[in-house]
């Protein structure tokens, strides 16, 4: 995988470039969010995977998928990567033999998946704090116990707990739908 990565890299970083910071724009995404660092936060995790029989093309389509991934889902957000990476949803690492065109089709319907259960979080919330906290913690961006706890002046343990809330009800949605 490194040896295939490097040789597109190297002959179309411009490209590349102009990929991430496509998607920066259109997502508006805050400006000290660097394009070459989510490049090379993209690459290190690309190098990672165990794939056989890579192609200059399939390492291509890896690494942008992995940047699109990676803005579209955490916009920034560390603490929303970590919990896509480590979901059982993202299965990059384990794909198999697949063209390009599936591969991205697995991909964007499990961002969409994943995406419609947060909205049916949304909708479901009737207690206002809730969903006040909710949107300070998905839309605004609030995404670690620290910067939720200064942004609504409670203690970090406070926050957690709130996170931790959040995160334990989208997963009780998504379980009922798995089993229906």
């Amino acid at each position: 995988m490194k040896e295939s990565l490097d040789k597109y890299i190297t002959d179309n970083y411009n490209e590349v470039l102009r990929y991430t910071k496509h998607f920066l724009d259109i997502l508006s995404i805050p400006s000290s969010v660097d394009a070459e660092a989510v490049i090379s936060n993209a690459y290190l995790h690309c190098v990672e995977l165990n794939v056989e029989d890579i192609t200059i093309n399939k390492a291509k389509s890896y690494l942008l998928n992995t940047i699109k991934c990676e803005l579209l889902w955490t916009q920034g957000s560390k603490t929303k990567k970590q919990d896509i990476y480590t979901s059982q949803e993202y299965l990059i690492d384990i794909v198999e033999d697949l063209s390009d065109l599936e591969h991205k089709i697995i991909l964007e319907n499990k961002y969409n998946h994943k995406k419609g259960l947060i909205e049916i979080y949304r909708k479901q919330q009737k207690d206002r704090i809730k969903r006040i906290v909710f949107e300070a913690y998905y839309d605004k961006g609030y995404s670690t116990q620290t910067a939720l706890a200064k942004y609504f002046d409670i203690n970090n343990t406070s926050a957690y707990f709130l996170i931790k809330e959040i995160k334990e009800k989208i997963n009780e949605i998504q379980y009922r739908y798995e089993e229906s």
